[in-house]
Order: structure tokens, then sequence, then C-alpha cells
């Protein structure tokens, strides 16, 4: 029932679901679940691969909000310019389609988030020095992501004249410059390098990644619940010199790959592990002085 104003009916038979389109929204008690409906999907625009920004920042900007768009093809769907700050922005109910290089990087900034969101790259892979990430945040704090699905951000193999294969670097989702914030509710799935890349302080609840070469990276101080790997074709979580690392559970699944990859002086700590991987692959380490504790293994 879309009311203005209650009329006819007692509120006390009601249970209020929210407003939309300019209407207090009621349903009948008896009916637990009852939600308002999505809003219906954003048409589809098109633009050149060439532009570098949709939405793109040359000088600090506050109070930015990107809502209900859906847009398809160009180089990057947002860009902040180097040097340029932003602070309070709310990005939801989006979709970045077939981007050439990123679907948003951010340089600097507070009080971001991104909310309801599908960003997937072309299927083009990338040539050096043409990195391609979904999301970068560089120095951003408080920031949320969540609701989100991040595809596909892929370098093709090079190779140097010796015949040596060049890195493929291909980010689902990074964070650096010090940068804090929460990942809730997201997946990533297929990049080259790494499906998250977290430097900084950041916390996730419910985040799973799939096929990527480091499912997950690790830097700085990181803590979480729920975290899903599944199928790496390197190792599903790798862990950088001198983080810190909390995790309720975390569930791994793909055989014969490392659970726990670690540089160097990295702590660990995970209450519970589901997984598949044997014993003698939960933990391997590249340097000295790691410390990875497990309480809790339960095999599927």
């Amino acid at each position: 029932m879309k009311l203005k104003e209650p009329s006819g009916v007692p509120l006390t038979l009601l249970r209020y679901v929210g407003a939309a389109e300019g209407f207090h929204c009621y349903a009948k008690h008896s009916d637990a679940t009852a939600v308002l409906p999505p809003p219906p999907a954003p048409p589809m625009e098109s633009f050149p691969p060439t532009l570098n920004g949709v939405y793109r920042y040359t000088t600090d900007v506050a109070d930015i909000v990107i809502t209900d768009r859906w847009i398809d093809g160009p180089k990057r769907a947002i860009e902040f310019d180097a040097g340029c700050d932003v602070t309070n922005m709310r990005v939801e109910r989006v979709k970045f389609t077939n981007v050439g290089r990123d679907g948003a990087r951010l340089r600097n900034g507070s009080n971001v988030t991104f909310r309801d969101f599908e960003i997937t790259k072309s299927a083009v892979e990338n040539l050096q020095p043409e990195t391609p990430v979904g999301i970068t945040f560089t120095g951003v704090t408080n920031f949320l992501v969540e609701n989100g699905t991040i595809r596909g951000f892929r370098m093709a193999q090079e190779y140097r004249p010796d015949g040596t294969s060049i890195y493929r670097q291909g980010d689902g989702f990074g964070t650096e410059g010090g940068s804090q914030g929460t990942i809730r509710n997201l997946v990533v799935e297929d990049s080259t390098d790494r499906n998250l890349d977290l430097k900084g302080t950041v916390h996730l609840e419910n985040v799973t990644s799939r096929r990527s070469k480091r499912n997950f990276g690790f830097w700085h101080n990181i803590t979480g619940t729920n975290i899903t790997s599944e199928n790496p074709t390197g190792t599903h979580i790798w862990v950088g010199d001198d983080a810190v690392v909390e995790l309720d559970e975390v569930t791994a699944i793909g055989v014969g790959k490392p659970v726990f990859t670690m540089e160097s002086r990295t702590r660990i700590h995970v209450k519970k592990l589901i997984t598949d991987v044997p014993a003698s692959l939960h933990k391997r380490s590249n340097g000295s002085a790691n410390t990875c504790q497990i309480d809790l293994i339960v095999y599927v």
C-alpha cells in the first residue's frame, strides 16, 4: 500500500517498509516478507573507449552523489586527477560495463561509499603500461564498499626481448596509501593478479574471491569474517611483510594451491578454516619469522 498520509486503515495493522516514488509504503503486519520492489534498471549509456572518466574531477570536491547509472565502454567511469581530494562521496545502484582500464580511481579522500554496484572490464586484455583495476582507493579513509561485483580485470601475457615473461598485473579492488574502511558483501572474480589487493587498515565481511593468481593480497592490518577463496591459479591468500591478519572464518576451496603464502614477519590468526586443501599446503613461507595460528580446521 502506498499512502501519502495514513487514511482509512489503522496503522496498528500495517508495517512500514520504506519510501518510494514519493510515497510512504506499508504492508500488512502478517506479511513478514514484504519489501520495497527494486527500482527499475537505468538505461545503458555508451561512451567512447578513449574517455578517461565519465565523471572526472580535476580539483578538490565534496558531497558527490552518483546514483542509478549504467555506463558502458569508457576507459574509466570515475577518475580523480592526482592531488584532488574528495570529502563525502556516495556511489549507489550503478553498473560500469566494458570499461577499458578502471571502474573508479580515487586519490585521497574521506567518507566514501560504493553500494549496490557491478563493475566489469571489457574482454580485451590490457598491455603495459595500461594496468587495469576495478576500483582503486589511494589514501581514502572511512570508506564503505558493499553489495557489489567486480569482474575480469586482466592483462595479456607479455614477454621481454630475451623471451622471459613480464609479470601480469591486473587487480579487482585495491587500497593503497594508508586507506581505511570496510568491505562487505563483495564478489570479485577473474583478475590476472590479485582480486583484492589491500594495503592499510581494512575490515572484510562476507567477501568472495574467485580465479585469480592470488585471490587475496593482504598488507598491513586486515580483519574479517566469512572470507571465501575459490580456485586461485597461485595462492588463496598472500600476506605481505609485517602484515597483521585476524580472520574469524575462512573458506578456501581449490586443491593443490596454498591457503596462506607468507612473506616475512607476518602474523596471522584464523579462528576457523574450512577447506579441501591438504594440511601440507595450509602454510607456505617465502620469508622468515612468520606466525600463522589456525584454531579449528574443517575439511570438506
